[in-house]
């Protein structure tokens, strides 16, 4: 007696800090349809990549076109504050832009008054912090909470120079609800699902089945994407089936796109071997 099988296509895509996205869709297949599903799964898993790296690419761009402000060369902040509280109004992806200087003391926050007292980054975004500075090189990081807000966020952190020599780093932070929707904006099947995951595979958002912002990343899903920058690896499921894992690595802090296809067998039947 044969067993039926479905197809449970998982997209993750890791970005920089972050990040993975996991979209699932279910389809019926035979061995003859395991290396294209595979392939499908590879590619999506480059789109998801594609898309998160443009997004991330127009945010720096933007950051940088600040960077330029007149008010920065004049020292009035007041005024720059002011101006990236008009530039918020234009990216509907970005929940606050905060300055600081080459050290790290934040200048100011959009999300408050100018001239309040603030905290500077949280003690997990120090080391980034002075790696942005010292390879004046703009980067995406990791799930952090917010000492603001107490809320988990994830930052694009662009130096500013003049004279050759970095003055300020302006960062946007970003909202977790609209990250997860490049996934679901993506064509694809209508059941299929998305998640978002730092470079620590902590779950920083998604689409479809929610899932807890914060929590570990499936254990296949890490040890593979720790280990090679693309492929289509197979793992194993908490309830047991085979996963195969289509990843492909992010321009953004190193990190994989990764898309993950389960193999089971018929309700009320054994697993197959291939479930092993």
């Amino acid at each position: 007696m044969g067993f039926r099988r479905s197809l449970a296509l998982i997209v993750v895509a890791t970005v920089a800090p972050i990040l993975a996205f996991s979209a699932v869709a279910v389809y019926q297949y035979g061995r003859e349809q395991s290396a294209a599903a595979e392939q499908a799964l590879l590619d999506a898993a480059r789109a998801l990549r594609l898309a998160l790296d443009n997004h991330f690419e127009t945010t720096i761009t933007a950051l940088r076109v600040l960077g330029t402000s007149q008010y920065l060369d004049a020292g009035d902040l007041a005024a720059f504050h002011a101006q990236c509280l008009r530039a918020l109004e234009a990216r509907a992806e970005w929940r606050t832009i905060s300055l600081f200087d080459a050290v790290g003391r934040r200048l100011f926050i959009t999300s408050e008054p100018y001239g309040v007292p603030l905290p500077g980054p949280p003690p997990a975004m120090t080391e980034p912090f002075r790696r942005v500075v010292e390879s004046r090189t703009a980067a995406v990081s990791d799930l952090f909470q917010s000492p603001l807000t107490k809320h988990h966020a994830v930052s694009v952190g662009v130096p500013i120079a003049r004279d050759g020599a970095v003055r300020w780093v302006i960062s946007a932070g970003m909202k977790l609800d609209a990250l997860g929707t490049l996934a679901s904006n993506l064509r694809g099947p209508s059941d299929w699902t998305a998640a978002l995951f730092d470079r620590q595979y902590r779950m920083a958002g998604g689409s479809g089945t929610p899932q807890s912002i914060g929590a570990p990343g499936p254990a296949g899903f890490v040890e593979a994407a720790r280990a090679v920058s693309e492929g289509t690896p197979s793992a194993e499921t908490a309830e047991g089936a085979q996963a195969i894992t289509a990843f492909s690595r992010s321009a953004f802090g190193r990190c994989r796109a990764a898309r993950r296809a389960t193999r089971c067998s018929h309700p009320g039947s054994r697993r197959t071997s291939s479930s092993r």
